[in-house]
């Protein structure tokens, strides 16, 4: 059962990224619909709801410390993931009011389009970070289920418009809107991977994780799942998935729960 203060970080970290969400489309929405503020100045505008981007990323990193999830490169990315976000509104909305009141011939039209095309290549350079140092494997492959998940959500929705297009139903859609429906994407990922785990289901052999018997095998009882993780160098949420059956281990922290527990691997996991 959840403790209070997890149950508190989950809903300042849901109720900062509704804010962010409505703050975002509904900034948008009334800029579409007013047409008082030119485009490029509307997208300086927009500005104004990213900013409820730094209170989300620290209600979700407090969240991830009382979960268990937390780590110092979960941290690292979250700050490079956040500084690149800002930089890609700052470059779009800095590109398109230096092409529109310029005027500008096709070679610094070119070099317009690199401001706001330069930070996505640090939002891919910030996920390829995160994976290479995050060493709990758990964590690493929920980020990379949910970046699957962003992934084929805009294909899914850039065929599908495309298609629109083609017949005459829709207008036609800018496409640096990738950018934005891809971070939807990852965030639904992400809000996935908490709700229902990533779904590597292995059958399992239930730990008693709180003083049980495989911990008196370890030779002193595990006091807690914090406890253990902390043995196996993994985060808690990693104990929890595998002890729930949502994540099966790797052969490396398999064999260091069994050298933990002093038992073969064969009399911890059972094969399906």
């Amino acid at each position: 059962m959840a403790s209070p203060t997890e149950t508190s970080a989950r809903r300042a970290a849901g109720f900062w990224a509704i804010a962010f969400l409505i703050g975002m489309f509904g900034t948008a929405w009334l800029l579409k619909t007013s047409k008082v503020i030119a485009a490029p100045w509307g997208l300086a505008i927009m500005i104004l709801p990213m900013l409820l981007l730094i209170p989300m990323v620290r209600a979700t990193e407090r969240m991830q410390r009382e979960t268990g999830c937390a780590s110092v490169v979960a941290t690292r990315y979250n700050r490079r993931m956040l500084v690149a976000s800002f930089a890609y509104v700052i470059g779009l909305g800095g590109a398109l009011l230096l092409f529109r009141q310029q005027e500008a011939a096709k070679p610094f039209a070119a070099l317009l389009a690199l401001l706001p095309t330069l930070p996505v290549f640090g939002m891919i350079w910030a996920m390829a970070r995160y994976v290479i140092e995050e060493s709990d494997e758990y964590l690493r492959a929920r980020t990379v289920n949910a970046a699957l998940i962003a992934t084929g959500l805009l294909l899914a929705v850039a065929t599908f418009w495309g298609f629109l297009t083609t017949f005459g139903v829709a207008p036609a859609v800018p496409m640096w809107t990738a950018v934005p429906v891809w971070c939807l994407g990852l965030g639904l990922g992400h809000f996935i991977g908490k709700v229902r785990g990533l779904k590597l289901v292995a059958v399992v052999h239930e730990f008693n994780f709180i003083g049980g018997s495989l911990g008196m095998a370890a030779g002193e009882a595990i006091v807690s799942q914090q406890d253990l993780a902390d043995r196996l160098e993994v985060s808690r949420q990693s104990v929890n998935a595998i002890e729930t059956g949502k994540y099966d281990p790797s052969l490396p922290l398999a064999f260091r729960i069994a050298d933990l527990f002093g038992l073969p691997i064969e009399a911890i996991f059972l094969k399906d």
